[in-house]
């Protein structure tokens, strides 16, 4: 049963968007604009003969329920026409911030947290902190900005200390008081990631009593306002630092420490230096420039002595190494870390939990200038979150961004995760040898790139929990996206993951589950506002469930705003909507190349043979209320003269039966 409709759409944004690289405000203004037409929403309502597109709160219920189910994540069900327009919303607020406290409250709204929004620090011109007479060798300006980091801790940690109250903090933290440096930073690392790291027979189960009872005790408004005055203060001291030339000439070449009740303030010199975390506890570094080499943990949190971690770097190209430690670089792990890196080519380098990345905290990363290379050999970072907020924000440069898995925008429970690259033609690399599974045929579970994850536990110890909101957003440039399965855009068990790339021609490599994609009460969105794409192009591993696919009470969006556009699609894609799902895709306008099979995949991978373009599976009756539950699949391309090159068999659309619908409109 297929279904066309004839709808010619998006010419002339097509003559509009074909310029030259545009404004943040203007790529803002046209991304408010990517909205279905009423004329093209209500056509399809009418060919798949229903009154509304999506699940009310009661219909997701039925799935059952979740107490840390996120409210972003519950309501965004409710009309698939409205689900890019979040999207955006979110992007826009990102593309649009000019602060770490932005990004922190925008990261904080995704994961249904507002606070600090008023939220303002004066500069600190006393210089009277009751600091030692070491700061007197400094700059007038250095000492300004070691009294402000000062005064920043004095107003943060009475809310970091409320977002702990709880009585499973308590004890947790009683417990590593006298423990040394190395074994207090492991229990940290074991007791918040349990959840997640320990299991039985491939299934969660986890007797750690920390990490599920925290998760309920924590304060999460408490912490959220806590980042917010960090980095307000920073962003307040920051600009008149940089600006101030007596930095440059006058900063001694030798290292100075001043001891502060909330840890040590190291102000190393503008010459070349190694930097290594030789004083405990160390509340902040601040490089007054040169190449410098930065060992062991660099702006990483170690609770309970050392709530606030901050590194800020004037300039140079440096290298942040730290490849044996876990929790290493711009680490929040209960607490508050930060790193700002002002100028230079520089390359980061750790093993896992590191690069922005939070588990019962905040991490927030800054580099403003530069190609950079953020490398990391294991997993979780590169803006990772869980009952936390992670961001990394990279202002320019052609950045390299590679990890195993579980980074480039990745959220948990109660996590908000953002990634915004403002400039440059940049490379985002999950490795496809990062995390293979056996379930998977060898391919590697990237969770990566706009991916956010609920942990699923009713095959385990029974404690599932929802996942939370991640958000990769690319603004300039001619990128390349490279992952594995679940990745670019994709949500997993109540969680909502979303990838925007604004402008350039862009290429996309993936595996199943991608590219806008979800599965088990989840949502993945995945925008790409303008340019001459590519995806899966030379792409044999993707096979099936990707660009607009969904299964189990989900939705997937695949949305492309503008551009001559080439794609591949096998099957379970394309607008693919699985047990009681919908899969939207959307190729706004452009002349765009459509390489389809229909082919028939073998025994081993499971799956019934789905063609692409607005299909939906076959189901036989369950008897319970997913009989009832609506199962779409919609491909739309709006406009521009299209060519389909098909292989294998051009069957109809052989398995849209019963409640299951399908729609294809084309001009």
């Amino acid at each position: 049963m297929k279904h066309t409709l004839i709808i010619a759409l998006g010419l002339t944004l097509a003559v509009q968007w074909a310029s030259a690289q545009l404004s943040t405000d203007s790529l803002a203004a046209l991304r408010l604009s990517l909205v279905a037409p009423r004329e093209l929403q209500d056509r399809a309502m009418k060919d798949v003969a229903l009154s509304r597109l999506g699940y009310e709160p009661v219909d997701m219920l039925q799935y059952g329920s979740d107490h840390l189910l996120l409210r972003s994540v519950s309501q965004a069900f409710r009309n698939v026409w409205t689900i890019p327009t979040k999207s955006g919303q979110y992007a826009r607020s990102a593309a649009k911030a000019t602060s770490m406290s932005s990004l922190v409250r925008i990261a904080g709204g995704m994961s249904d947290v507002s606070a600090g929004r008023m939220t303002t620090a004066a500069i600190d011109t006393s210089l009277n902190r009751d600091l030692s007479a070491e700061i007197r060798k400094l700059p007038v300006a250095t000492q300004r900005l070691v009294a402000q980091i000062v005064r920043a801790a004095d107003d943060a940690a009475p809310f970091l200390h409320t977002a702990f109250r709880g009585a499973a903090y308590e004890s947790f933290f009683s417990s590593l008081s006298s423990a040394a440096p190395e074994k207090r930073a492991w229990e940290m690392y074991r007791a918040t990631t349990s959840p997640w790291t320990e299991d039985r027979q491939g299934q969660y189960a986890s007797t750690h009593p920390f990490g599920l009872d925290a998760l309920d005790q924590l304060d999460r408004k408490a912490l959220t306002f806590c980042g917010v005055i960090l980095t307000t203060h920073l962003d307040s001291i920051l600009a008149p630092w940089l600006a101030d030339t007596s930095v440059d000439r006058d900063s001694p070449q030798t290292t100075v420490a001043i001891q502060t009740k909330h840890g040590w303030i190291v102000c190393t010199g503008p010459g070349v230096d190694t930097i290594a975390p030789t004083y405990s506890p160390l509340l902040a570094v601040i490089d007054a420039g040169g190449d410098d080499v930065y060992l062991g943990r660099t702006a990483s949190t170690m609770a309970p002595r050392q709530y606030f971690s901050i590194v800020i770097d004037r300039n140079g190209n440096d290298r942040y190494e730290s490849r044996g430690d876990t929790a290493a670089i711009c680490a929040g792990v209960l607490g508050v870390a930060i790193l700002v890196d002002v100028s230079g080519d520089d390359r980061y380098v750790a093993k896992t939990l590191s690069i922005a990345a939070a588990f019962h905290g905040v991490a927030v990363m800054q580099d403003r200038s530069g190609n950079d290379t953020y490398e990391l050999e294991g997993q979780y970072g590169q803006g990772a979150a869980t009952a936390g907020i992670a961001v990394l924000d990279d202002h320019a440069g052609n950045d390299t961004y590679i990890c195993a898995a579980e980074g480039q925008a990745y959220a948990q429970t109660l996590g908000g995760a953002i990634l915004v690259d403002r400039d440059g033609n940049d490379a985002y690399l999950a490795r496809l040898d990062g995390a293979p599974s056996e379930m998977y045929l060898g391919q590697t579970v990237s969770r990566a790139q706009g991916a956010a994850f609920g942990r699923r536990a009713d095959m385990g110890d029974g404690h599932s929990l929802a996942g939370g909101a991640a958000l990769l957003l690319d603004l300039h440039g001619n990128d390349t996206y490279t992952a594995g399965a679940w990745s670019q855009g994709c949500g997993y068990w109540w969680a909502l993951g979303m990838l925007e790339d604004w402008d350039g021609a862009d290429e996309y490599t993936n595996g199943k589950y991608s590219l806008g994609a979800g599965a088990h009460f989840a949502i993945g969105v995945q925008v790409d506002l303008m340019g001459n794409d590519a995806y899966n192009v030379g792409n044999s591993d993707v096979v099936n469930q990707y660009q607009g696919h969904a299964r189990d009470g989900s939705i997937g969006v695949s949305i492309d705003g503008a551009g001559d556009d080439r794609y591949v699609l096998r099957t379970h894609c394309g607008g693919s909507g699985d047990l009681c799902s919908i899969g939207w895709f959307w190729d706004r306008s452009g002349n765009d190349i459509y390489e389809c099979e229909n082919t028939l995949l073998s025994p081993a991978n499971g799956w019934t043979d789905t063609p692409p373009l607005g299909t939906t599976t076959r189901n036989e009756p369950f008897g319970t209320f997913r009989d009832e539950m609506p199962n779409v699949g919609l491909f739309m391309d709006g406009g521009g003269t299209n060519d389909y090159r098909w292989r294998g068999e051009d069957t109809p659309h052989k398995n849209v039966v019963r409640k299951g619908y399908s729609v294809t409109l084309e001009p």
